[in-house]
């Protein structure tokens, strides 16, 4: 059995780090080695005895593995074994350590035993597949790296200490209205009318604008009540989608941004739904939606509505914190479907 191992200290906190590791909805965001990541078995969280598969995207011609955690000790260590894999690997046990180093850097390492097979050619190919193995694993730190230091705080995550929106009574007219017949136009490249809908339930939450992974947020987004927090929520109403489907809704978000923009983080977040835009303020006008300015931008306010048909049947205003919009939408429609 043969063992390698590599390491990395990334500035990020171990909680940070270990929890976008383990995140495999995020997986392909930051790994170039892997083509498809998922857990197995309808697990939705990675954890002790969860079952899960990556498929490598070109090295050692596409393997796909599948491998069970053995143990999940968040931020420290998290451990997996291969249950099935390809035909030139006999074993596979692997290792994630997390330890914090002081100066906000966090040392990751990799560490992983293997056997190959056939026996008799281990002695020729257990090197070259070290060496192999040792190129990947150094790659994916250093893209793991390169990933969590492009912004100074965690696009994913809440501050703790984020100011809370008050309800200014905004949305009180929007019940029992009619959603205009317009077209607009989405991240799957066709236009949506909303009222069109072939479900029973369709709902619509509205944000402010996502950032992206590169870019820091704008110079005071985070002082504004119930401005940040909109990559949480898209990643919520992503999380509750199988469960919405179930109770008969269509789920599109909705936002201010171009299509183009929107498209960008729609496929970062493997949304299962489109992003609806109204960067013409079409909708945000007709139905007096909530805005704010910001810049030159003219922004939604937090919130959902859902529909029955063409009619707004009930809105949820103001949301706060964002991701308690998608669990408080998926509890309404629960207690009307029964």
């Amino acid at each position: 059995m043969r063992t390698v191992e590599a390491a990395i200290e990334i500035r990020a906190r171990p909680e940070a780090v270990f929890d976008l590791i383990h995140d495999y909805a995020r997986r392909l965001e930051w790994d170039p080695f892997l083509k498809e990541a998922c857990l197995l078995e309808g697990a939705e969280a990675a954890g002790p005895g969860v079952k899960a598969r990556c498929t490598a995207r070109n090295g050692f011609g596409g393997l796909a593995m599948e491998t069970i955690y053995l143990s999940f000790d968040r931020p420290v260590v998290a451990a997996v074994k291969m249950t099935k894999g390809p035909a030139v690997l006999e074993t596979f046990a692997a290792s994630l350590r997390q330890e914090d180093v002081g100066s906000g850097l966090t040392r990751v390492t990799y560490r992983f035993n293997f056997s190959t097979r056939p026996r008799w050619l281990r002695a020729l190919a257990g090197p070259i597949a070290s060496v192999l193995f040792l190129r990947e694993v150094r790659q994916r730190l250093e893209a793991l790296k390169s990933y969590m230091e492009r912004r100074s705080d965690d696009l994913y995550s809440l501050p703790a200490d984020l100011p809370a929106p008050t309800d200014d009574g905004a949305c009180g007219h929007l019940p029992g209205l009619e959603v205009p017949p317009l077209d607009l136009p989405n991240t799957d490249g066709r236009s949506v009318r909303l009222g069109a809908s072939p479900t029973r339930w369709t709902v619509v939450y509205a944000y402010p604008r996502t950032g992206v992974p590169t870019q820091d947020s704008p110079p005071g987004w985070d002082e504004i009540p119930g401005a940040r927090g909109c990559t949480p929520q898209n990643c919520a109403f992503r999380d509750h989608y199988a469960d919405l489907q179930r109770l008969g809704a269509t789920v599109y978000g909705l936002s201010t941004q171009s299509t183009e923009y929107q498209r960008e983080m729609a496929e970062r977040l493997h949304l299962p739904y489109p992003i609806l835009s109204d960067a013409r303020l079409e909708l945000t006008h007709a139905l007096r939606l909530p805005t704010f300015r910001y810049g030159d931008w003219t922004l939604l306010k937090r919130l959902s509505l859902i529909l029955q048909g063409s009619r707004i049947v009930h809105v949820i205003y103001p949301v706060f914190p964002s991701t308690a919009d998608a669990p408080a939408v998926t509890a309404w429609l629960r207690a009307r479907v029964g």
